[in-house]
């Protein structure tokens, strides 16, 4: 993994943005990294911001510094601007960028928002490794000064070398499951012996001989059944034939002949009445004509008596008299005449009127009739043909059920066929039951073995790298000036009780000690050096096992505790590691390094007013 850019502001003593290009500077390169503190001249290079570049890295990758500050105590106390740092990256031929902010709170990876978990699975280093083997910082605990335990958690956890608990853990758990499926497997074995035992006794041969029986019974009662209803089919026919010739039917024609006379009779007595009616009126007129001429009549005797006339008073002679008496008389005797005449027609209408009705009553008694042993002749007709409908009904369904019967297949034959059947496939089913059994255990004895095999693989692996981090930590001791020291390790090893005692110790032998003695018996400068020896052999060793090769590392005032002689050591390291390994190492300092002939080139953090600024010198 190579850095290209890194760009800050707001973070820390960096107000506004500063930026460091990586590109520009040579490769493999040596570089110092110093400062210029003029707000506080006397503390020289010291609280300039060195230390903030390394944090900004590991803040921007991992969400803390190297001493572990996190979210608003990185942001700058003096400065309004959001607290943000970017960084530009290479892995292999892909380029990234990974930006974060605090306030408000954002990680995107090449412009998307993205978890923490991400980043980590891009560059292939968790925050314990990257400390370990890219920066090395200030404060930063160092190896060798952890305890035995926690030397031991770092170890295995940036190494990895716990997974092979893991996996003897996995195998474990995968022998515990195989527990629960041989016995699973054995009760379904189980279950199929007893099914199989089961299947074996049943026979369905009486039953079979039954069931013929009973479809026997059934099929010749559904025969006897047919022949009655075919006998009745029969009767019913020849009912129908004789009912038929009891008497024919009148046809509609009959019917409506009927219905005319009947209609023709009494449009006629309707006429007649309607005559009758106009002669009463006749009569009535004349009853009043009448009356009203013997009304004069009777004037007449008695103007005749009088001898005047009641109109003009006149004397009436008796010839005048006798005229309107003759007159009057002829008049009366005319529509008397009439009276007569109307009366004998009356009489004739009514006589015609009698008849008539007589001849509507016999002919509707006549139609009534006719209807009525129509309805019954019908109903009688009807009744016998519903009934036949019915007979052919029932035996068109005894037909199919007589020829479903005859059909039907004898279910206790199936279920003999079907058991014959399930016990072959039952024993198919324990046959392979059984072989996945013997499968089953077999691959439980597998796991049972690389649960302890795994074991032993961690155990062999352990000792492998051990010996490594030996090589490395003993060749750096050499390089830093320790010469004829060696550091033996040692971590935990399986008990005779299967168990595994955890502890990773340092151990140290020195020209003025035959016995290895424990690295903490040692302090001072002696002791910074083999703290360093320790750092660089783990910082090799965790690189060889990182896919992502770092082309940087960045030291942060490693030379404290040291003699002038043991910088000298460590500066000529660090420069022969930065051209060994083709590498820009990068040492951040407050001694005066500036006019050492050994650095590539001066990064220089100069602090004012307005903050801290980059200069590359």
């Amino acid at each position: 993994m190579k850095i290209v850019k890194l760009r800050i502001q707001g973070f820390k003593s960096f107000t506004d943005e500063q930026v460091l290009r990586f590109s520009s500077l040579q490769t493999p390169g040596f570089f110092f990294l110093t400062g210029q503190n003029l707000i506080e001249p006397k503390l020289g290079a010291n609280g300039v911001g060195k230390s903030s570049i390394y944090d900004a890295i590991s803040w921007v990758l991992f969400g803390k510094t190297v001493s572990g500050l996190k979210a608003g105590s990185v942001g700058n106390w003096n400065s309004d601007k959001v607290c943000k740092v970017e960084l530009e990256f290479d892995i292999g031929q892909h380029q990234h960028t990974v930006v974060r902010t605090w306030k408000p709170n954002s990680l995107k990876l090449d412009d998307v928002e993205v978890e923490q978990s991400k980043i980590d699975e891009l560059i292939g280093l968790s925050y314990e490794s990257f400390t370990y083997t890219v920066l090395v910082g200030q404060f930063t605990i160092k190896f060798f000064d952890l305890s035995p335990a926690d030397k031991l958690q770092l170890f295995t956890e940036v190494l990895d070398l716990d997974r092979w608990l893991k996996y003897s853990e996995k195998a474990k758990k995968h022998t515990n499951e195989f527990d629960v499926t041989i016995r699973k497997q054995e009760q379904d074995i189980s279950y199929l012996n007893g099914q199989i035992e089961t299947l074996s006794r049943q026979d369905y041969t009486e039953k079979i001989n039954e069931w013929n029986d009973n479809k026997v019974s059934r099929v010749e009662k559904l025969d006897t059944k047919l022949k009655e209803l075919r006998g009745k089919k029969q009767y019913l026919s020849n009912q129908l034939v004789e009912i038929e010739k009891e008497a024919p039917l009148a046809n509609t024609e009959q019917i409506e002949q009927l219905e005319q006379k009947v209609s023709d009779i009494k449009s006629n007595l309707r006429s007649n009445r309607n005559a009758d009616k106009e002669i009463q009126i006749q009569l009535s007129s004349v009853g009043t004509t009448l009356k009203h001429m013997n009304g004069e009549w009777t004037k007449l005797k008695g103007l005749e008596k009088a001898g005047v006339c009641p109109m003009c008073l006149q004397k009436v002679t008796g010839q005048s008299m006798s005229t309107h008496f003759n007159e009057l008389k002829d008049k009366i005797e005319k529509v008397e005449e009439t009276r007569t005449q109307l009366m004998n027609q009356s009489r004739e209408v009514q006589s015609k009127e009698g008849v008539l009705e007589v001849v509507l009553r016999n002919t509707e008694e006549t139609l009534v009739e006719i209807r009525k042993k129509n309805t019954e002749l019908s109903k009688k007709i009807e009744d016998n043909k519903r009934e036949q409908k019915w007979v052919i009904q029932e035996m068109t369904q005894t037909k199919e059920l007589i020829q479903k019967t005859t059909q039907e297949e004898n279910p206790y034959t199936k279920l003999q066929e079907q058991n014959e059947i399930d016990l072959v496939n039952l024993k198919i089913d324990l046959n392979t039951k059984e072989n996945q059994l013997l499968s089953l255990r077999q691959k439980q004895e597998m796991y049972k073995y690389w649960e302890k095999g795994f074991k032993e693989i961690r155990l062999m692996v352990v000792e492998e790298v051990l010996k490594e981090f030996e090589i490395q930590t003993n060749n750096n001791l050499q390089r830093l000036g320790l010469m004829d020291w060696k550091v033996e390790y040692s971590v935990d090893q399986e008990t005779k009780a299967g168990t595994v005692r955890k502890g990773f110790t340092v151990m140290i032998q020195s020209p003025v000690n035959n016995e290895l003695v424990p690295f903490e018996c040692w302090s001072g400068g002696e002791g910074q050096r083999l703290r360093l020896a320790g750092t660089l052999g783990l910082m090799d060793l965790i690189a060889n096992r990182t896919p992502n090769k770092w082309t940087i590392e960045m030291w942060d005032e490693p030379t404290q505790h040291l003699s002038p002689g043991g910088i000298d050591d460590l500066v000529q390291v660090l420069r022969e590691r930065a051209y060994r390994e083709d590498k820009q190492v990068l040492l951040a300092d407050h001694r005066d390094f500036i006019t050492r002939g050994e650095f590539t080139g001066v990064i220089n953090v100069v602090k004012d007013e307005k903050g801290s600024k980059i200069c590359i010198g």
